[in-house]
């Protein structure tokens, strides 16, 4: 038996997991987590010819990016924590059709890149969505590395540039365009920034068991009231 296209007990893992993201909002007063963090304008070029099966991916452009760091506990910054790494590209499918891309800390390595693990720097972290995308009918991760030559550490600076990557669960990532940032979005709007990872098109769709529960936990997560 299925509720909305799942398992039953998928559908209450769900709505508890919410529940508990929720509860833990309001009682910090705040996002429960990636509270905290810095907003960022900047430009993302596509190079083309991934032959993804998503235009966004496979055809040459470049498109307006607001780009938000940010660490998902709010730990010191001594301390490692799960590195968020937010990027919404702006009309990415036609004039208001956005494309948000909700990356977190991982490693590279295809047994470990489906998990949030700690890192201390986003530019020396690699990223990833962790939840795969259906692209063209073939299951793909996106994710992004700091590159060579960029900013050494990202606190204090505002120009920095990640590779933006795609592959498969146990393929090689491989670079399809850049994200350079290049100024600071001003504080208020930078905290009324609220990215979905189901703000989504283009042949790009969220797949797989856990998405349901990312799609629903990341707006009862912003609800503080």
């Amino acid at each position: 038996m299925r509720t909305g296209g799942y398992p039953v007990v998928m559908d209450v893992a769900v709505q508890a997991g919410t529940a508990v993201v929720r509860m833990a909002s309001r009682l910090r007063g705040e996002r429960a987590i990636h509270a905290r963090g810095r907003a960022l304008t900047g430009r993302l070029t596509v190079t083309g010819g991934a032959a993804t099966g998503a235009p966004l991916l496979d055809e040459p452009a470049s498109y307006d990016v607001v780009v938000r760091l940010s660490r998902s506990l709010g730990l010191p910054p001594r301390l490692p924590d799960v590195l968020g790494l937010a990027v919404r590209v702006l009309d990415a499918h036609g004039p208001g059709a956005h494309q948000d891309l909700l990356l977190d800390s991982t490693r590279a390595e295809p047994v470990l890149r489906r998990l949030p693990l700690p890192a201390h720097d986003h530019l020396r972290a690699t990223h990833g969505s962790l939840v795969p995308y259906d692209v063209g009918g073939r299951r793909l991760l996106i994710g992004a590395r700091g590159l060579a030559g960029s900013a050494t550490r990202l606190p204090d600076v505002t120009v920095a540039s990640f590779g933006l990557l795609v592959a498969t669960a146990h393929g090689p990532w491989q670079q399809v365009g850049t994200v350079r940032t290049t100024a600071e979005l001003p504080a208020p709007q930078g905290r009324a920034l609220r990215f979905n990872p189901a703000v989504t098109g283009g042949g790009l769709r969220l797949a797989g068991p856990f998405h349901g529960w990312r799609q629903r936990a990341y707006p009862v997560s912003q609800d503080v009231g």
